[in-house]
């Protein structure tokens, strides 16, 4: 999700870009926090985020496609549990499970915590 727009110094006569300012800043879709998309902290072998895509079927028989992003498994959780009811979902794909102990908040045991913890009051 895009918290902040890019800020842009342009040309006052032609209007052309002379250079970006600010670049724009994308955050978490369920609590806003902002995201590195392009944090190389891992070698590009970790991502900083989690990416879910959702596959929707609209009324009208047109597919539809959401890519949501999010900064921790607890956050991917309470956002996808807005979907329980919903009957126009076809497909969730969620993102792989990391055993690397070193990336919070994207550790597999995470994952589990956050299933158990939320699942507990529905016994």
């Amino acid at each position: 999700m895009k918290i902040k727009d890019a800020v842009e110094d342009r040309c006052p006569t032609c209007g052309s870009l002379r250079t970006t300012l600010e670049e724009e800043q994308y955050g978490c879709d369920y609590c806003k926090k902002i995201i590195d998309l392009e944090d190389n902290k891992y070698g590009n072998k970790e991502s900083p985020h989690l990416s879910v895509t959702v596959f929707l079927i609209d009324r009208d028989e047109t597919d539809r496609v959401d890519h949501l992003t999010f900064c921790s498994w607890k956050c991917l959780y309470s956002k996808i549990r807005e979907y329980k009811h919903r009957t126009n979902i076809d497909f969730i794909s969620f993102p792989y499970l990391s055993f690397k102990r070193d990336i919070r908040d994207k550790y597999c045991g995470d994952f589990f915590d956050c299933i158990k913890d939320n699942n507990a009051d529905s016994r």
